[in-house]
């Protein structure tokens, strides 16, 4: 006689198996969790506020939440002194951490001492490698030099008058005018006399900063410091496609004083636009639309 299913016994099979699904999924879940927050780098954003006007600050988010997540914010300086006092709102606005340092002896500046203590802090205690630095001050350079001896990403931000040390010492750096677009100047035109005198065009492009002293962003180097970047960013694959801002990460690290209003180009896009020989053009098809490009291969 064949033995009859006990239905207790499928129902129990049935339950541990809906459990061990169930158990899977969460496990999943918590694996991609995992995952993908691990991919999101910590910034931390160092302001010495006594040299960087506020306004600026919008914009400084912006830069640097495209290296990582801007956790650690904290801004630097005597904050009962008249010239601090516009920063009180724009912390509570962007939730900045005041990190308060009343000058001990007058001449000597406590803000930037607290400020190098704090990021060799976070490098040994938290762990951060990735360091967003918004000061114009020269002293800063040491400190800038040390984090990228230990392998971190230190971005620079600050104002045009910014010494070259600290400029070349960064990874990358940003000079406050170019975060924060200006309509203000209207473009030089040169009449026909102008444009025949090469000494006066020589003036001009000085002047405009077209011309650079060691010829780094002469217009004629152009190409090959777009050229070279793309090869930088893609690591030489000339097929590749590369979105415009790594573009731009690549021609920074090369050159930490580059712009693109040098060229009389608002941005790096309408910079490129204006080399389609060099490079092809495209709209990423994923949701944003980023512009990418690749350099064209050479026609027989």
């Amino acid at each position: 006689m064949p033995d009859i299913p006990d239905a207790s016994s499928d129902s129990q099979r049935q339950m541990l198996s809906a459990r061990l699904g169930n158990a899977l999924r969460r496990s999943v879940q918590v694996f991609l969790t995992v995952l993908q927050t691990s991919r999101v780098e910590v910034v931390a954003l160092l302001i010495d506020g006594e040299n960087i006007s506020p306004d600026v600050i919008p914009h400084v988010l912006v830069e640097a939440g495209k290296f990582g997540g801007v956790t650690v914010r904290r801004i630097y300086g005597n904050i009962t002194s008249p010239n601090m006092q516009r920063w009180k709102e724009v912390m509570l606005q962007y939730a900045l951490q005041g990190m308060h340092q009343m000058p001990i002896t007058p001449g000597k500046n406590a803000a930037d001492i607290a400020l190098a203590v704090d990021a060799m802090d976070l490098l040994y205690r938290e762990q951060v490698t990735r360091f967003c630095l918004v000061a114009s001050d020269s002293d800063y350079t040491p400190l800038v030099l040390r984090l990228r001896a230990a392998g971190c990403l230190v971005i620079g931000i600050g104002e045009p008058k910014t010494p070259p040390p600290l400029v070349k010492a960064c990874t990358v750096f940003f000079f406050t005018d170019q975060l924060i677009p200006s309509f203000s100047k209207a473009p030089t035109v040169l009449s026909s006399s102008e444009a025949s005198a090469p000494s006066v065009q020589k003036a001009k492009a000085k002047q405009t900063g077209v011309l650079s002293t060691d010829g780094a962003q002469g217009t004629k180097d152009l190409p090959a410091l777009l050229k070279r970047a793309y090869n930088e960013a893609t690591k030489g694959k000339e097929t590749e496609w590369v979105l415009v801002s790594r573009l731009g990460l690549a021609l920074r690290q090369i050159d930490p004083t580059f712009k693109a209003t040098t060229y009389g180009q608002k941005d790096l896009s309408s910079l490129l636009k204006q080399h389609e020989d060099l490079f092809e053009i495209r709209k990423r098809s994923a949701k944003g639309g980023h512009l990418e490009v690749r350099l064209r291969r050479p026609t027989n």
